[in-house]
């Protein structure tokens, strides 16, 4: 089984609403609320008129999350370790 979440095309733009998200990860805004509190580096910022807004970054990894928690049935703390695994350098582990 590829460790990789399935290809979704996301629109190349740069900023994305949270309704935008949610149709394309497919999950209700609660569950893109709550993946906030666990991953903090899933931005969110606030435009001008106060909406939440996403950058294409944390929409991919919003798709990531989703594939970490239906696929490979990793818990949020599970998901946020193996995302934490995956972005630490290999050579930082090494205590010599």
């Amino acid at each position: 089984m590829s460790d990789a979440p399935p290809s979704i095309e996301i629109p190349n733009r740069a900023l994305f609403r949270t309704a935008e998200v949610c149709d394309l990860v497919k999950v209700q805004a609660y569950v893109l609320r709550s993946w906030e509190a666990e991953f903090p580096q899933l931005g969110v910022a606030r435009n001008a008129n106060g909406p939440r807004v996403y950058r294409r970054v944390d929409v991919e990894q919003a798709l990531r999350i989703k594939h970490l928690r239906l696929v490979e049935g990793l818990t949020l703390a599970g998901a946020r370790r193996k995302i934490e695994e995956e972005s630490t350098p290999v050579g930082a582990d090494s205590s010599m």
